[in-house]
């Protein structure tokens, strides 16, 4: 084991952020000695004073760098050189009482922060707690999850599934406020959820593009605009959020003009479905990136969204005929991060349909407290999405929305898939995922009430056009 002094970490840190992720990776790297180390009879006390003198520095002495760099002066503190240094020869134990130490003024610099952060390993990360067990009889909090965690009752974990080359995870703080205030703090309740679904019909798809190995271009072969606009409307008092499914846009822009308009007439919080888009870029030479995007609308601005990361591989076609050769879906591999909607008290996220099948994704989920998740799809079968939704639901209170495409897209296959798939945080297995079918009739709008138990929180609205 390499010994790294608390020193170090304070000369090098170059904000409050930056010296708090340090001992967060250190603290993540010793993880199980750590652990050790923090009951020991002669270590405990050690560990409990110092983390009590650094909570009462003054809090100036850590909000900013020294002029010449780093946080060393704050060692000339309260006798503080002579605690840290007693404690090396239990090392690394002083970074873990240090980072405690700091914790409440993270807190206090998170509750004014509206900025992004990315989530490395080793990232202090509050937790966005909810009242739900005021609500109905729930999972267990995330605080309960991670009571073995170093820094459990503290408000805030360390981030853990954030090395090299894996999937980047960045939470963005910039709309906490309207965000928090959609979906709980204004009603103390959770957000209601409209899913969208425009008419399709079996052969409603067409694909522009396609080799022997990958397929791009997929969108609708009839797009109307005003119809889904009045699909909107129609739940704008009745859900704070509206899903789409998968590339049920032709454009992923289709929607932005219209929403920016007059967006008091629609639900707060869009996610627009998604779309193939191209363009070209810089990426060691002159580039062109194939994405599966979906964009997200916050009254009516466009704040973000999220391109598709695990390709969908065809196999069969929608009516159930197995192809000789799958089919990937063409979109390009260039690192494309989870970007995490982050208030107070919510941690949202949207992923792409076969995303939920990736072996890492649902895992950096959870490691970021993904307690709301919409998920855009177009798939002829589940697949893995229950295990994925249940996941969320029993370890981060979460709850999951899966919107699928018009199921008379898949006229004559032996079982047609779920319309919308639904996870709340729930105990009972039997309560906790369904899965719905589509109303017959198309186009259709379903409102998800998740603070209503299944299967009663699901109410189909059918369009006058349909009817």
């Amino acid at each position: 084991m390499s010994f790294i002094t608390l020193r170090s970490q304070l000369e090098g840190a170059t904000s409050t952020f930056d010296l708090a992720s340090r001992l967060g990776r250190v603290c993540v790297s010793n993880g199980s000695r750590l652990a050790d180390l923090a009951v020991r009879p002669e270590v405990e006390p050690l560990l409990h004073g110092l983390e009590a003198r650094v909570e009462r520095l003054a809090p100036d002495l850590l909000r900013r760098p020294a002029k010449d760099g780093g946080f060393c002066h704050v060692l000339d503190d309260r006798g503080l050189r002579d605690a840290v240094e007693g404690m090396e020869a239990h090392n690394p134990i002083e970074h873990l009482a240090f980072l405690r130490g700091i914790l409440p003024l993270l807190q206090s610099l998170y509750d004014d922060f509206e900025g992004k952060v990315e989530a490395r390993a080793g990232t202090p990360l509050p937790i966005a707690g909810r009242g739900v067990n005021s609500l109905f009889r729930a999972t267990p909090s995330v605080e309960t999850c991670g009571i073995n965690d170093l820094l459990h009752g503290s408000g805030f974990y360390l981030f853990e599934f954030g090395a090299s080359g894996s999937v980047p995870v960045i939470l963005d703080f910039g709309h906490r406020d309207r965000l928090d205030e959609l979906t709980w703090a204004g009603e103390k309740r959770l957000p209601r959820v409209a899913t969208v679904h425009p008419s399709l019909g079996p052969d409603g798809i067409e694909v522009t593009e396609q080799t022997d190995q990958w397929f791009f271009g997929v969108r609708p072969r009839v797009f109307e605009l005003e119809s889904v606009l009045e699909q909107l409307r129609a739940v704008a008092a009745e859900a704070e959020i509206a899903l789409l499914p998968e590339l049920s846009l032709p454009q992923a822009n289709s929607l932005e003009s219209a929403l920016a308009g007059s967006p008091g007439d629609y639900p707060p919080l869009i996610v627009a479905g998604s779309a193939h888009v191209r363009e070209l870029a810089e990426m060691g030479g002159r580039s062109e990136i194939r994405a599966n995007e979906a964009r997200v609308y916050l009254d009516g601005r466009h704040i973000g969204g999220h391109r598709k990361i695990h390709p969908f591989e065809m196999r069969r076609t929608p009516d159930g005929r197995r192809l000789e050769q799958p089919l990937l879906e063409g979109i390009t591999k260039e690192r494309k991060p989870i970007t995490i909607l982050a208030g107070e008290f919510t941690r949202l996220t949207v992923l792409i349909c076969a995303d939920l099948h990736d072996r890492k994704l649902p895992i950096q989920l959870e490691d970021g407290r993904v307690n709301l998740l919409l998920v855009p799809a177009l798939t002829p079968e589940p697949g893995g999405f229950n295990g994925g939704v249940c996941g969320l639901a029993s370890r981060c209170q979460g709850v999951s929305v899966i919107a699928n495409v018009d199921s008379t897209f898949f006229e004559g296959a032996e079982r047609p898939p779920f319309t919308v798939m639904v996870g709340v945080p729930r105990g009972p297995a039997d309560e906790q995922s369904q899965e719905y079918s589509g109303p017959g009739a198309f186009p259709a709008t379903a409102v998800v009430d998740p603070n209503d138990p299944l299967p009663e929180d699901l109410d189909w609205r059918v369009t006058a056009k349909a009817a």
